[in-house]
């Protein structure tokens, strides 16, 4: 973390570049507005009824992290929520109240600037800053406690407009199969690959904001999009952890990709003469998920694979092992495979 008075590389201090992140207000556009003053939203408070002090009980038990503004942290709120018998129990059903009444009536929103207040930390980027904001850990569990009763109801309003409202693992890895299938389509010409500003949703991070093409639109949208400073490319770009492009980018994309993981490999071995244990369950628990993501996500690239394969079969098996070099096992062999065993 970086103090707010330190001064950074560009002059400012770490309090004047958090500031100049955060954009400037906007005047509203007519078509964000609902203009139908009759509109109205079906309400069935009573689901909420549920919601009681044994929900906000349970919430606390499953919530970690740090202090917001306040300085309890989800440690100290589990404590008040279960280890003071008659006390706790009221004040979970007060939490519970709070809960239903935010749920169910208006709130002034004055009124819950203290719940909705965040701790501003700035993260060295190495070069920049990144803010993070902390909150308040009795807002995530009445969120919590929220979603025990609409959870279902979230899920199907996001769809897949919202990755990570509580969908099933494999989401990301389907939308990636589905702009794949949509580039690749004889119908697509090209594929927007928009970044936000900060975390604002303002689209003028520009410089990020890429316009794949296909070889034979390049030149098209390269006139359409001169001077905006959107990049335009027939190559490809990353997206969601994997490739979008021609096939040529994929393959740069993942050597460039087995060069770090070789080489990440090669610095376990080293440390598997001495801990062999502790780099068995790093490989199989940390390590091995970097490149799980691109086998499920991108086709054919078993080729490209093969140095990594090879120094994990060289290398890191003879390490953990202490045996010399191991013999490549067949699929459908009987012999029972090294990482099998228990971790």
């Amino acid at each position: 973390m970086l103090p707010l008075n330190s001064k950074l590389p560009t002059g400012l201090t770490v309090r004047e570049e958090l500031i100049s992140k955060h954009p400037i207000g906007q005047p509203i556009h007519p078509s964000a507005v609902l203009s139908s003053p009759t509109l109205k939203l079906p309400s069935r408070p009573v689901i909420f009824d549920s919601l009681g002090g044994a929900s906000i009980r349970t919430a606390a038990l499953h919530k970690n992290g740090s202090a917001g503004p306040s300085g309890l942290d989800a440690l100290g709120w589990r404590r008040l929520c279960i280890s003071f018998q008659r006390a706790s129990t009221d004040l979970c059903n007060s939490l519970a109240l709070v809960a239903r009444k935010i749920c169910t009536t208006y709130v002034d929103p004055q009124g819950l600037a203290a719940l909705t207040a965040n701790r501003l930390i700035a993260l060295d980027k190495c070069p920049g800053v990144r803010p993070i904001g902390v909150g308040e850990i009795v807002r995530r569990i009445i969120s919590k406690a929220v979603l025990f009763v609409i959870k279902s109801d979230v899920l199907e309003a996001a769809c897949t407009l919202q990755l990570c409202a509580g969908h099933e693992a494999g989401t990301c890895e389907a939308a990636m199969h589905l702009m794949c299938r949509i580039f690749h389509d004889a119908t697509t010409e090209a594929v927007l690959l928009v970044d936000a500003n900060n975390a604002f949703n303002s689209l003028k991070h520009l410089g990020k904001t890429w316009f794949i093409a296909k070889p034979q639109h390049e030149r098209d949208a390269k006139e359409l999009f001169s001077g905006t400073g959107i990049g335009i490319t027939s190559e490809g770009k990353q997206h969601l952890g994997a490739a979008l492009g021609s096939r040529s980018f994929l393959e740069s994309y993942i050597s460039e990709k087995v060069k770090v993981w070789t080489s990440t490999i090669l610095n376990l071995s080293f440390i598997a003469k001495t801990q062999p244990h502790a780099v068995y369950c790093a490989f199989v628990h940390g390590v091995s998920g970097l490149w799980t993501s691109f086998l499920c996500t991108i086709p054919d690239i078993s080729s490209l694979l093969q140095p990594l394969e090879d120094t994990i079969r060289l290398h890191f098996i003879p390490s953990i092992t202490g045996r010399d070099s191991i013999s490549d096992i067949p699929f459908g062999s009987s012999s029972t495979p090294w990482w099998s065993c228990p971790t």
